[in-house]
């Protein structure tokens, strides 16, 4: 599936309206996405070394604060939904389903068939739908970002 995708060279994520809280920058010496949070590198505090993934998997879902407080939420993961399946410096759109609480989630590609994931670590983003819009994916480091 990923060997097909179109470059990404970096892929921005929001999790909120107002914050570019997620960068990954393709290192293709590496093969790794490097992590980014609020401009500055996002360190892992059992290593001292900047997060650092194999794979990318974004998640857009139905996402609503729950029970009066502007902390809690609760996200509509059995709904499924679309998003990004970003490895190797390579990007594909996906759909995604969880049937229950308890069930895995799958990933689809653009032909209904599961998607097969890189060896590797992986970063999952589980993303207010409302800002779906919002991320941006980067073909190579000297464009301008697409939608």
């Amino acid at each position: 599936d990923i060997a097909g995708g179109q470059d990404c060279a970096e892929i921005n994520v929001y999790f909120s309206a107002t914050n570019d809280d997620a960068l990954f920058t393709y290192d293709p010496t590496t093969g790794l996405y490097t992590k980014c949070q609020y401009g500055a590198p996002q360190i892992d505090m059992t290593n001292d070394e900047q997060v650092a993934v194999t794979n990318i998997i974004v998640c857009y879902a139905d996402i609503e604060l729950w029970g009066g407080d502007n902390y809690t939420v609760d996200a509509e993961l059995e709904d499924g939904g679309e998003g990004w399946y970003v490895s190797g410096g390579k990007v594909v759109p996906i759909t995604w389903d969880k049937d229950s609480p308890n069930d895995l989630i799958v990933l689809y590609n653009e032909n209904d068939q599961e998607v097969e994931v890189n060896r590797g670590t992986t970063y999952i983003c589980i993303v207010d739908d409302d800002y779906q819009d919002m991320t941006t994916i980067t073909a190579t480091l000297d464009e301008q970002p697409q939608v």
